[in-house]
């Protein structure tokens, strides 16, 4: 799926809509795919990313990105208190609000990133359900990261996930403050669940031990 990287800046891992393979010219790829077993069970034996996968990867890239440029424009960059989406649609941001309802509505994201829906409401609605503190900035740099390393794979994928990059991986890769802020907001774990990315579970064992390095390097 080379042709996805070239025309659409997207990793050549993740398997093409049929759609795209049409507007391509390759009818006869997409008919050879539905002849042996169709989409699914071609990413399976080519190790790919289903469409599925990566396109839930990309909603959520895209939420907190839209999501960041509206509290820049509109709330002076502030992350304290997710907008109402009655004033979300008033300001004209329509691919926001379907993009939040998409993810499970207004009180769903705003514990997901720590923000709370309303700053009189705080004890009530919010009281018991924070996951931590977080940042909205720091989440789409790791995403971003993510799908940048993606882009330098080529099939096929030794593990068919988008996955959490440990705190080692990060140090490795040059992104020494990213690793920093991981610890911060949680570890490997926490900020996987919290972004609904896949983990290792031998990996969150290496993690704690690099975690553990870079504190006593600190201290």
């Amino acid at each position: 799926m080379s042709f996805v990287k070239s025309s659409k800046g997207r990793p050549s891992v993740w398997m093409a809509r049929p759609s795209e393979i049409t507007k391509e010219g390759r009818d006869d790829l997409k008919q050879a795919i539905t002849r042996f077993g169709g989409v699914n069970y071609i990413c399976d034996i080519a190790m790919l990313i289903p469409y599925k996968e990566w396109r839930y990867f990309e909603s959520s890239l895209e939420l907190l990105v839209e999501l960041q440029k509206y509290l820049i424009i509109h709330e002076d960059g502030r992350e304290d208190v997710f907008p109402k989406l009655s004033t979300i649609q008033n300001n004209g941001h329509d691919r926001l609000y379907d993009l939040i309802m998409d993810f499970g509505g207004r009180k769903i994201n705003a514990i997901k990133l720590n923000m709370d829906c309303q700053s009189e409401t705080k004890f009530e609605v919010m009281k018991g359900l924070s996951v931590g503190k977080f940042s909205l900035g720091f989440a789409i740099r790791l995403m971003h990261f993510i799908r940048n390393e993606m882009l330098t794979q080529d099939p096929p994928l030794e593990k068919v996930k988008i996955q959490m990059p440990t705190v080692k991986e990060l140090i490795q890769n040059g992104e020494k403050d990213l690793a920093k802020e991981m610890i911060k907001y949680g570890g490997h774990e926490c900020i996987a669940r919290r972004l609904n990315l896949f983990f290792d579970e031998d990996e969150v064992k290496q993690d704690a031990i690099a975690r553990a390095r870079i504190e006593a390097a600190e201290n």
